[in-house]
């Protein structure tokens, strides 16, 4: 079963889904300059932001009641509770600003009132937004733009993802890197042509720190501290989104650009360098940006073009 919800007139870009008291709500940014607030039980948008003056690269629930929207070299803070269809665009609660006040930010994870952010010189940064005018930025960087970026549900440790093709692992505390993976190059000459930028990754929610990553060339990558190895061909073209799926932590969605959503069976296969079972093979019409997954509902909300799609994995 699926479902379509317009509102937005131009690309969907970022998608992030609500939990525990939010459960219901799905977040979706644009190219159109706006972010809107969606109920994912009528398929409605019950909230919009506007007036932004960049494309939205990245949205995020946070803390109890708030709401972190990226746009440039800002992640503005937002009270969801102020946020109406119709109304002006609510004052900002906070703003979060890049050192720099240049470099655009490229993804954004929260966790609690925290927020890793990445950006196009590389960088992560993470602060806290009760206290907005100090964020962290962590000693290193990727060496080209840094594209993907994920909280450890319990452990204090961001992973990042960049077109230097490395997953870097980052412990909170040191604001340092303490891994960083790389994927073995492999004997294939189109390769050269797509080579395996990282552009999505997440944590394996009942592994360790285990971190699964997906690569332009169309590959998987399972880092952890045993170290690396590769699913190879798992899609086509670049994996441009993946998550764990929060109510079936066993399995693994991904979105690539080959047009194509897959579900994966990786209980019992992240030890493994033969490849997970594929549960589903699911054809797109467009090429996908963004893909969640709610936690308490088997849904999966992933974008084409204007629309956002909700498909019940059930």
């Amino acid at each position: 079963m699926s479902a379509r919800s317009y509102g937005h007139t131009a690309g969907v870009t970022t998608l992030a889904a609500g939990y525990n008291s939010r459960d219901a709500l799905l977040l979706s940014g644009s190219d159109d300059r706006t972010c809107r607030i969606w109920d994912t039980r009528t398929n409605k948008s019950v909230g919009k932001i506007s007036g932004f003056v960049d494309d939205v690269a990245a949205v995020d629930f946070v803390g109890e009641n708030s709401i972190a929207v990226a746009c440039g070299p800002t992640i503005c803070i937002y009270d969801q509770r102020s946020v109406g269809i119709n109304a002006q665009a609510p004052d900002t609660t906070a703003k979060i600003k890049q050192a720099d006040n240049d470099s655009e930010i490229m993804a954004m994870s929260t966790r609690g009132d925290f927020i890793a952010y990445v950006d196009e010189d590389g960088h992560l940064s993470v602060c806290d937004v009760t206290d907005p005018e100090n964020p962290a930025r962590f000693t290193g960087a990727h060496e080209e733009l840094a594209s993907c970026v994920c909280f450890h549900p319990e452990e204090a440790i961001v992973a990042t993802g960049g077109c230097d093709n490395q997953v870097r692992i980052w412990d909170i505390a040191s604001e340092e890197t303490v891994s960083i993976f790389k994927p073995h190059p492999v004997g294939d000459a189109n390769r050269l042509v797509n080579p395996p930028f990282v552009y999505a990754l997440d944590f394996a929610p009942y592994e360790d720190c285990t971190v699964v990553s997906g690569h332009a060339d169309g590959r998987m990558m399972c880092s952890s501290d045993d170290g690396s190895f590769s699913w190879h061909e798992c899609h086509g073209y670049s994996i441009s989104a993946m998550q764990f799926v929060r109510s079936n932590p066993g399995i693994l969605a991904t979105a690539g650009l080959d047009c194509t959503l897959r579900l994966w069976e990786t209980d019992g296969a992240l030890n493994s360098t033969k490849a997970p079972a594929s549960l589903l093979r699911h054809s797109l019409t467009a090429k996908p940006d963004a893909l969640v997954t709610s936690t308490n509902s088997p849904l999966l909300f992933i974008d084409q073009e204007c629309a956002i799609v909700t498909l019940d994995l059930q």
